[in-house]
């Protein structure tokens, strides 16, 4: 499927607007292929599962709503999907990109996704969220272009 076409099917699907935006897609999916990735930690399931299972990618989605969880694997059924309550998760291993796009407060997400993860991406990186983040963030590379509300980071 094209990414087009994923976003029809997602649009499609449900009425809820709150999810991740093309321009931010195009960020991402720019960084997983500069640094091929094959592994990713996924917080907040969602369109993303789907454009990051198109591309062949093995991933790790944590999720806090289980009737949402119950959706996305309708349509993505390969992915590895996780309930979790948004402060303790048993992550395993390492991946090469997190994304941290759950419910707020993501703290946790982002402590999880630092210490797993190679590059962190970080959905809604404005205001009083990045306010909020940025102490976790000092010392890593920013790598995106800066033009969205997205901000992608280089943990390694």
């Amino acid at each position: 499927m094209t990414d087009k076409e994923i976003y029809d099917l997602w649009l499609a699907k449900t009425k809820d607007r709150r999810y991740l935006k093309k321009p931010r897609w195009n960020e991402i999916r720019k960084v997983l292929t500069d640094i091929r990735a094959r592994r990713i930690l996924e917080f907040g399931s969602g369109v993303s599962t789907l454009l990051f299972s198109n591309m062949g990618l093995s991933i790790d989605s944590y999720e806090t709503d289980i009737e949402f969880m119950k959706f996305v694997r309708k349509l993505v059924p390969k992915v590895t999907l996780r309930f979790w309550d948004n402060v303790d998760a048993k992550v395993p291993g390492r991946y090469h990109f997190a994304l941290v796009d759950g419910i707020l407060p993501r703290d946790k997400q982002l402590f999880y996704a630092i210490k797993h993860s190679d590059y962190v991406g970080v959905d809604d990186f404005a205001g009083r969220l990045e306010r909020m983040l940025m102490p976790q963030l000092e010392g890593f590379q920013r790598v995106d272009s800066r033009k969205t509300m997205l901000a992608i980071f280089k943990i390694i």
